[in-house]
């Protein structure tokens, strides 16, 4: 099993995938001008035009999921079987994801209710009862049809019923069990996929337990597979990811496709985790000036996450008052402006979003020091 002070190299991860997910939303930036060439949703037209390898950066996900994978079978493997540690988990999880999300998804109700309506990217109706209902839904992450109000918030949905999985496992005494756990349900959702059965609008059981699966798989073995042939691990991780993108832009019937992606994407990850541990083992990658940048990314990866479709919006209705620039202008703007997203969540995340966290991490320390004489276990990232 991998010591959590052995796996810093998950945090370039992190910032790899924050950053592929900002790539994959950056049509924001430039959506308004006349020379657009990033078009997003159209995956005829992308198919098309563009390289495969372009079409499925929102793999960023799948890694991320992974990741979470492999995290959590990590926080949960030595934690006592009891009701106590199952709470104290769900709340540092809360503690790690709610603050953040909340403000966030505030910030899209202020700007529509600011705008009148003219910025909307929730659906909100304009009518005080729906719209409150959708945002208390929203707020409680609680899966619905039409997702919450902040669009990125869908993913969070499935990482809190994650959590709730973790959580069960803890009491059930399952928690070295997780890897098996998620391959069972892994099963279950491919059967449920296959013939088109949806529990809970597609959250409960969704082929998205595949990603988590290879992550707590990847927990299981990367302290044997790390030790070496990264570099081969490396190598099956990128070529992975371009036959990936080419047999998704093959035209693959629907029902394969949802299971491809996160089988395909969750192989990726695992590779990609238990490559780049090796890589930090052999070659301390998180040391050089590179991996310092990347690492700093990767911890303000979750701020990125939250914050990069309001940046990159606001770069394209900059950019909007002159639409007629050329091409190159376009290009340096639409990279000034992945940039922009990027130094702003971490600024951010350094200076309020973290320090905030560790303060209530702090906080919930005391209250349960005062509660009882065991130290509580931290099941913090």
């Amino acid at each position: 099993m991998q010591n959590p002070k052995n796996v810093a190299a998950l945090q370039i991860l992190r910032a790899l995938a924050a950053i592929l997910v900002v790539i994959w939303h950056s049509h924001l930036a430039i959506k308004y001008t006349d020379a657009n060439y990033w078009v997003e949703g159209d995956a005829q037209y992308r198919m098309a035009h563009y390289p495969a390898v372009l079409n499925h950066m929102d793999i960023g996900v799948d890694i991320f999921f992974c990741i979470s994978g492999f995290i959590m079978a990590m926080l949960i493997y030595k934690l006592p079987s009891s009701a106590e540690s199952s709470f104290t988990f769900l709340v540092k999880r809360a503690l790690r994801i709610v603050p953040p999300y909340w403000f966030f998804s505030a910030l899209v109700v202020i700007a529509f209710v600011v705008s009148s309506g003219k910025f909307n990217v929730a659906n909100l109706s304009g009518h005080f009862l729906p719209d409150a209902s959708l945002f208390f839904r929203s707020l409680l992450l609680v899966p619905m049809p039409d997702g919450p109000v902040l669009g990125v918030g869908w993913t969070l949905i499935h990482e809190t019923l994650f959590y709730y999985l973790c959580a069960i496992a803890v009491v059930l005494h399952l928690n070295r069990r997780l890897a098996e756990l998620l391959f069972v349900l892994s099963v279950i959702a491919v059967g449920l996929s296959l013939f088109k059965i949806q529990c809970l609008y597609g959250f409960v059981l969704s082929p998205y337990c595949i990603d988590f699966f290879f992550g707590a798989l990847a927990f299981r073995v990367s302290g044997i597979m790390s030790k070496s042939g990264w570099r081969l691990q490396l190598l099956v991780a990128a070529l992975g990811y371009v036959g990936v993108s080419m047999l998704l832009d093959s035209g693959l019937p629907d029902a394969l496709y949802v299971l491809v992606r996160p089988l395909a994407s969750g192989l990726v990850s695992f590779f990609l985790i238990t490559g780049l541990i090796g890589a930090d083992g052999e070659r301390s990658i998180t040391t050089t000036l590179p991996g310092a940048v990347m690492m700093r990314i990767g911890d303000a990866s979750y701020t990125l996450y939250l914050v990069h479709w309001f940046v990159l919006s606001i770069m394209g209705k900059l950019i909007s008052v002159v639409p007629h620039l050329p091409i190159p202008a376009v290009i340096v703007w639409h990279v000034l402006s992945i940039l922009s997203a990027i130094v702003v969540a971490v600024v951010l995340a350094e200076k309020i979003e973290l320090p905030f966290h560790r303060y209530l991490l702090a906080r919930f320390g005391q209250r349960g020091s005062r509660s009882t004489p065991r130290a509580t276990v931290n099941t913090g990232p």
